[in-house]
């Protein structure tokens, strides 16, 4: 999300100033920060907060959550004692952002880092000889520490299987991620104690009842205030529009800003990935420039790793043509920064199921409005009033509300077993014994989507921003009941009434819209034989992961694939192109000298 950083708490007192000159030279930042253990380096122009008497830096972008939500310049003593004292608790609640806090309190013997709950800044960490290293990108990392890049295939398995999971383990041994809400305290002695610092469960308690109205202006302040925010940390935004809700919602809150806007929608051959028509109905409305482009094949290489900068394969191929396109315009433009409206669906609650009837008679009890939601939940679903109080009665059983995530074995070898072995683990998955299975069920889509927002090599193209991520906006949205979301029958209501006003009518109504999938379509039939080569012959196959017999079914010619394996297929020929970049590195790592004779944590 911004530019690079690094960080050093070393072991005992082995950093010596003479280190430092070596350090900016071989990753071209500069020190910011120089602690007895801790020692921080930054680019010049690192967006940060310096915390006074030098006890820590907040790298990133920092805004009050006072309602001006301006961007943080300075913190009083007393603040940043605070925030110290609370191992950063209290830092989520004063001020909120895309940033990495690291801290080394005076008169302690210990070094905090803090990851803001939106998980807009990656923090990767690997332990060595010297000392625990830090970074914003694997490639940073991986060069201070002069570590290696072996791929552990125990966690590539279950990667496969429940894609979607983000967890602190990943694809490369001895490195690690400090995940979006916690906090890593490292000892003297180099123990270190994870914790969390913010858990959406201390926001799911409803507010006091509201009519509809006054939920939708609250939100709508919400958003703006966030957007109003971002928007004045750049110069010339590109927004990423298709004409659904999400992205219209934000393409409404930024249309008034200083900042200058931009509209990008792309669209592919097929009509169902063709929606041009509603995003000139929502640039025409606020008055934007709108750029219309169409995805091209020819820009796609399967075999090609889009997410070789990240230490875990999570991106497709798909991305690649959108990439192109993207950097084209910021060259041209000027662009700054890239805003997306990715996370509507997680952050405004769409859910399709009778769960919100469930939440409802445990909150209230048999009220009045209950056979308005069986209604509601009918209407949106499109399933019988009876099929409705069926499914709410079957869900009211199941006496627990904690969330069960399904991952998914499809084309992975079958003696992996993963249904039995795999237990998914997150704190945000363990839901309090008073907890309503319809906020299970909008936490854990929160969680997933940690899993879609890996950004591009740094320096490759500006920044991406996904402001419906923003701290305020899900704390607002996770206080309001899930029965509230599917009011009038409609997915996101609550959001959608927020900008009935500002966003053209015929995309406020919008229940469903196309996407990218037929382009997927068409990458998966113009590369089968490709795909069939790649997937059959590579790593995945030599680490017994997947299941050969069935990818060389369904990519035989004369076979058709199944509409739901299309993204699954793209989704493992990124993890081929991922672990055949990590497995070459590693071969060509052992023949390269190192400048510091650092170790690898077992």
């Amino acid at each position: 999300m911004t530019k690079r950083y690094a960080a050093l708490i070393c072991r005992d007192a082995v950093w010596t100033n003479a280190l430092t000159p070596g350090f900016e030279l071989a990753t071209g930042l500069i020190q910011v920060f120089q602690g007895r253990r801790l020692h921080i380096f930054a680019e010049a122009d690192e967006p940060r907060l310096t915390l006074p008497d030098m006890t820590g830096v907040l790298i990133g972008h920092v805004f009050s959550t006072c309602s001006t939500s301006s961007k943080v310049q300075s913190v009083e003593r007393s603040t940043a004692q605070g925030w110290r004292d609370s191992q950063g608790s209290q830092m989520t609640k004063d001020v909120w952002g895309g940033y990495v806090a690291l801290m080394e309190p005076p008169n302690t013997q210990s070094v905090q880092i803090l990851r803001d709950p939106s998980g807009a800044l990656p923090c990767y960490y690997a332990e060595t000889d010297l000392g625990l290293f830090l970074a914003s990108d694997v490639d940073t990392l991986i060069n201070i520490g002069s570590l290696a890049s072996e791929i552990d295939d125990t966690f590539l398995a279950r990667h496969l299987f429940a894609f979607d999971l983000r967890s602190e383990r990943t694809g490369l041994k001895g490195i690690g991620e400090l995940l979006a809400g916690f906090c890593l305290k490292v000892s003297l002695d180099f123990t270190r104690t994870l914790s969390a610092i913010w858990s959406p469960w201390d926001h799911v308690t409803a507010k006091a009842p509201q009519d509809m109205t006054s939920l939708a202006e609250d939100l709508r302040a919400t958003i703006n205030t966030c957007l109003a925010a971002w928007a004045g940390s750049f110069r010339h935004i590109l927004l990423g529009v298709s004409g659904g809700l999400d992205s219209s919602i934000v393409a409404a809150a930024l249309a008034s800003l200083p900042s200058k806007l931009s509209c990008l929608t792309l669209a592919t051959e097929a009509a169902d990935g063709d929606e041009r028509h509603y995003a000139r109905q929502l640039t025409q409305a606020l008055n934007l420039p709108l750029y219309e482009a169409f995805h091209d094949l020819r820009d796609i290489d399967v075999t090609r790793s889009s997410s070789a900068h990240l230490p875990r394969p999570s991106l497709y191929a798909l991305n690649q043509s959108e990439n192109r396109i993207r950097r084209e315009l910021a060259d041209r433009l000027g662009i700054d920064a890239y805003f997306t409206g990715i996370g509507g669906d997680n952050v405004f609650c769409h859910i399709q199921s009778a769960t919100p009837i469930v939440d409802q008679v445990k909150a209230k009890g048999l009220s009045f409005d209950l056979w308005r939601c069986v209604e509601d939940i009918s209407v949106l679903t499109g399933a019988s009033l009876t099929e409705v109080v069926g499914a709410a009665l079957k869900r009211s059983r199941n006496k627990s509300a904690a969330y069960t995530w399904v991952g998914s074995p499809d084309f992975l070898a079958a003696g992996l077993n993963l249904e039995s072995q795999f237990a998914p683990s997150h704190p945000w998955l363990c839901a309090p014994s008073e907890a309503l299975p319809g906020k299970a069920v909008h936490i854990a889509m929160l969680l997933r989507l940690q899993a879609t927002i890996d950004g591009q090599p740094f320096g490759t193209c500006p920044p991406q921003i996904h402001p419906l991520l923003s701290q305020p906006i899900v704390e607002a949205c996770l206080a309001i009941p899930t029965w509230t979301w599917c009011q009038y029958g409609q997915n996101r209501s609550v959001a959608r009434q927020a900008y009935a006003h500002i966003v053209p009518n015929s995309l406020i109504k919008r229940q469903s819209k196309g996407g990218p999938n037929s382009f997927a379509f068409d990458v998966i039939a113009a590369n089968r034989n490709h795909l069939r080569e790649h997937l059959l012959e590579g790593e995945l196959a030599k680490f017994g992961l997947i299941d050969k017999d069935a990818l060389s079914l369904a990519l035989n010619e004369r076979t058709g694939i199944k509409s739901d394996h299309h993204i699954r297929l793209l989704l493992l020929a990124e993890a081929e192109s991922w672990s055949r970049h990590w497995c070459e590195r590693a071969r060509s790592s052992t023949l390269k000298s190192r400048n510091l004779p650092l170790r690898l944590p077992n």
